[in-house]
């Protein structure tokens, strides 16, 4: 039957399925006022609302769109809108849809679309990608959209350091991402690149906590002194203590001639020896050369370039120099003497 005898049947038999359908079929025939009249029915105001959206247009075309969209022909539409030269409504269609491959390919292909737009484009796809963890795909289409931040999280998932560490050059100083991209270097031990990314953010304490963390002593204690940060000194001195404690006062001494601190390293050395020729069983050549490499470490600070944090004055330092030679010089003289009595 046609739309006047189903209007007439649904008024003599109502019900909100009946005046649905008809309001479609009216819709369909581009009868708006029988379509109006069968949502007011059914109380449908979507569909009221639809109805005024369709009549402020002008155009029998742009409607036909419309009424293909709402009936979820999205292709019919999106055909309607490409014939009607109308490429950025079949756009924004699918942008509606969620349908973001569609509308890069109609972008594309009709060369249509600002600066704005593909980039819009581009980060969705790329959290497409993300949800799906193509992680090379995503990072290809931040790249395009200049999403630097989600572009630095696809590099870091695909391990690329050299492409993160080229990413923290191109970087402006004091950048928000500098301190991010900092950490996630010195995640994975590239200490320089990531104190270079923490300096260039202007966090100088956090990076001096990565060169602690990864024992780059000369480091820490140089930007300590370079930026004339407060603390190092005691720094040094706890993590000193604490190897010592544990009985490990070589590498106390290892780790403080790392950080160029020679007049303390010297000094726990000189300690060390004292310590240990108090036991029979070491020779006088083993107990020789601690004193000797004591006095040659202490010797060391005359050759370095950095400021000693050290709580030991000029005066004291020069008279502390001498005694590791003379411990030294009276082992030598020692062993020649047990060489002479040997003979």
């Amino acid at each position: 039957m046609g739309i006047a005898e189903a209007t007439t049947f649904i008024e003599d038999n109502p019900h909100p399925r009946l005046w649905k359908l008809l309001a479609e079929a009216a819709l369909q025939k581009m009868d708006l006022v029988t379509a109006e009249s069968a949502f007011v029915r059914f109380s449908d105001y979507q569909g009221l609302q639809f109805i005024k959206k369709l009549k402020n247009m002008h155009s029998t075309s742009l409607q036909s769109a419309e009424i293909a969209a709402y009936r979820g022909d999205f292709e019919a539409a999106e055909k309607i809108y490409i014939e009607m030269e109308r490429i950025d409504l079949a756009i924004e269609l699918r942008e509606r849809l969620g349908d973001w491959f569609r509308v890069s390919q109609l972008m594309n292909t009709y060369n249509i679309g600002s600066d704005l737009e593909y980039e819009k484009t581009n980060n969705a796809l790329g959290d497409y990608y993300v949800d799906h963890q193509n992680w090379k795909a995503a990072r290809e289409h931040f790249t395009k959209a200049k999403n630097v931040e989600k572009e630095v999280i696809c590099l870091y998932m695909l391990e690329d350091w050299d492409s993160l560490k080229n990413v923290a050059g191109r970087l402006t100083e004091k950048h928000p991402l500098l301190k991010s991209l900092g950490h996630m270097l010195a995640g994975v031990g590239l200490c320089d690149q990531a104190t270079q990314a923490l300096i260039k953010a202007g966090d100088v304490e956090s990076a001096i906590d990565v060169c602690v963390a990864q024992t780059h002593w000369a480091e820490a204690t140089r930007l300590a002194v370079k930026y004339k940060q407060e603390g190092v000194a005691q720094l040094l001195a706890s993590n000193a203590k604490q190897l010592i404690e544990a009985g490990r006062t070589l590498e106390a001494v290892d780790f403080l001639c790392k950080a160029q601190q020679y007049i303390e390293a010297g000094k726990f050395l000189f300690n060390y020896a004292d310590r240990e020729k108090q036991k029979k069983s070491n020779s006088p050549l083993y107990l020789k050369k601690l004193y000797v490499l004591a006095a040659l470490i202490i010797e060391e600070k005359q050759r370095s370039q950095i400021s000693e944090l050290s709580s030991l004055n000029e005066g004291k330092t020069s008279e502390f120099v001498l005694e590791p030679w003379r411990a030294a010089e009276a082992y030598h003289f020692l062993m020649l003497t047990q060489r002479l009595l040997q003979r």
